[in-house]
């Protein structure tokens, strides 16, 4: 009998009551990985039931599971990570389309952080990056002249060994409110020299534009992820990548006050939170974006294409 190669992704598809965008991203793994693909759905209850996804068509292996209540986004993508027995995990949005070059863009990165040792790999969507990808950053300073916070922000964006995600799950639990606990791999990896990161120029997915999450929230909260003891030490350069990643949310956060999402107290309030923080940390964020768009950068390893 033939040797039949172990899979080594596991696709995770965290969902609440869209069926419909779940059969979508089926339709579209299986047009990609075929027989070799392998899914799995972790379902938050609603209005639909988990029996709408249509399993008829998929030719790869794919299991579901339907949670007995719904227990929050965070909660869901933790239940459905204890699942995954692969060495990597891709975690997908339920409305994030694949573009045709998904596959082949994964399984190359893998084969680079193979070489690397790296435990994540980023793909930029929006941030043009001034050096040449793909590349393997060690420190914090070369992720950030890499990538932007959006983009690490981005957990479509992402590939991750299994293993290594499993190992921050308390962190992405507890910061989980700060709506960006899931950039805390990155950061610690890279902080304490733990392990590289790779990152590349080539996206995974066709971004739809739709937010659905508050952004005058989203910007309460961030400054939450810098409490972290990992993270406190260089609060300053943290903030100094975030900061182009936040700028036009701060412009968006203003369109939801005058759609009466908000209120402008709500907004001075933030906006004063974030001017504050800027303030007190001006020295570090200075020296730290003056050194970011400074090159070379010592911790690029170029890989080959």
């Amino acid at each position: 009998m033939p040797n039949v190669p172990t899979p080594s992704l596991t696709i995770l598809i965290p969902t609440y009551d869209r069926p419909h965008e779940v059969n979508s991203r089926l339709r579209e793994i299986d047009e990609q990985w075929g027989d070799a693909a392998v899914v799995h759905v972790q379902v938050n209850p609603g209005t639909h039931s988990a029996a709408e996804i249509d399993r008829a068509l998929f030719r790869g292996t794919l299991t579901i599971r339907e949670n007995a209540a719904n227990i929050g986004m965070v909660g869901n993508i933790v239940a459905g990570v204890q699942e995954i027995a692969t060495e990597w995990l891709w975690i997908l949005g339920d409305d994030d389309i694949l573009i045709p070059e998904t596959r082949a863009r994964i399984e190359e990165s893998m084969r680079l952080c193979d070489e690397s040792a790296a435990n994540a790999a980023v793909f930029n969507h929006w941030y043009k990056s001034p050096h040449p990808l793909p590349v393997i950053c060690n420190d914090l300073k070369s992720f950030a002249a890499a990538t932007g916070f959006g983009d690490a922000l981005f957990l479509s964006g992402t590939i991750w060994r299994t293993g290594h995600f499993r190992s921050h799950l308390e962190d992405c639990v507890v910061y989980a409110y700060s709506c960006s606990s899931h950039t805390l791999p990155h950061f610690s990896s890279l902080i304490l020299g733990r392990s590289p990161v790779l990152v590349s120029s080539k996206p995974l997915i066709e971004w739809t534009g739709v937010v659905r999450w508050s952004r005058l929230e989203y910007l309460d909260q961030v400054l939450v992820l810098l409490r972290h003891p990992v993270l406190r030490p260089v609060a300053g350069e943290v903030y100094a990548f975030m900061w182009p990643s936040l700028l036009p949310i701060f412009g968006s956060a203003l369109g939801q006050v005058r759609s009466g999402e908000v209120t402008f107290r709500d907004l001075l309030r933030v906006y004063g939170m974030h001017l504050r923080y800027a303030i007190r940390h001006r020295p570090s964020l200075l020296v730290a974006r003056n050194g970011l768009v400074a090159g070379p950068v010592k911790g690029f390893v170029r890989r080959p294409r």
